[in-house]
């Protein structure tokens, strides 16, 4: 995939979620749970009701989701929806175009998993329907032990963030290099362009009005696939030439 295919103006990226309707190893209906390193993300609800858990160094949060609400929240936030209706459908819209659900994601395996690299790489890796839930499930048991601990024990729940934190910070670190390349050259580029259109007004120059083209982004059917939070539908640019399906992951 390439990423430039998912960066819309401003330098984000959309995906539609269909959010997954199987119950997880603790009986709630829903998507796994991690967080993002480097992106910030938002949740506009499409349709449909249920929970939105969040987790982080502040404590533990549950929101009610439903049509038209928009959730924002930072890096370093453990989110995972829960649809006890089966009807939820999200549209998520992430900073740095489509790193967040590619790339820049980091699923709350149990300590054990995450404590081998090797281990972590497997854990993330799914084929198919049945073995994304499983990796979901797998995401969820390690969750409710930080999550039991956040709400019995603040200060062990913090602790054993911190545990996690760093252990992504260790296992991300291949993947900086890349990251940074990509928000350099084509994430920044985008973000400044409003600024550059002003500094162009103020010196009289109008031709890149002239120059100016239309595109369109529509969620691509022919790259759905299965991710942490459910069935994925990243809309995609036109002007890019259409990226093959492999390397998935996402929300």
């Amino acid at each position: 995939m390439d990423l430039r295919n998912l960066l819309l103006p401003g330098g984000i990226g959309l995906s539609r979620i269909k959010v997954y309707e199987q119950p997880g190893p603790d009986g709630v209906i829903g998507g796994g749970a991690h967080f993002h390193s480097v992106s910030a993300e938002s949740y506009y609800i499409i349709s449909g009701q249920g929970k939105l858990e969040l987790l982080s160094y502040q404590g533990f949060e549950v929101l009610d989701l439903e049509p038209n609400k928009l959730i924002y929240f930072q890096p370093g936030v453990i989110h995972r929806v829960c649809n006890p209706n089966k009807n939820l459908v999200i549209l998520s819209i992430m900073q740095n175009g489509g790193v967040a659900e590619r790339t820049d994601l980091f699923l709350t395996f149990p300590m054990e998993i995450i404590s081998d690299a090797r281990a972590y790489q497997r854990a993330m890796h799914s084929r198919d329907m049945n073995e994304a839930i499983a990796r979901r499930d797998l995401s969820i048991t390690g969750y409710r032990i930080l999550r039991d601990a956040m709400e019995n024990e603040p200060a062990r729940g913090r602790e054993l963030l911190e545990q996690l934190y760093r252990r992504a910070q260790e296992l991300m670190k291949a993947k900086f290099s890349g990251l940074e390349w990509f928000i350099n050259n084509c994430v920044v580029p985008e973000a400044k362009a409003g600024y550059d259109a002003i500094e162009f007004l103020r010196d009289g120059n109008t031709a890149y009005l002239e120059r100016a083209v239309w595109d369109q982004a529509k969620p691509e059917t022919l790259e759905e696939f299965d991710g942490i939070t459910g069935r994925i539908m990243p809309y995609i640019r036109t002007d890019v030439a259409s990226p093959n399906s492999e390397g998935k992951t996402g929300h």
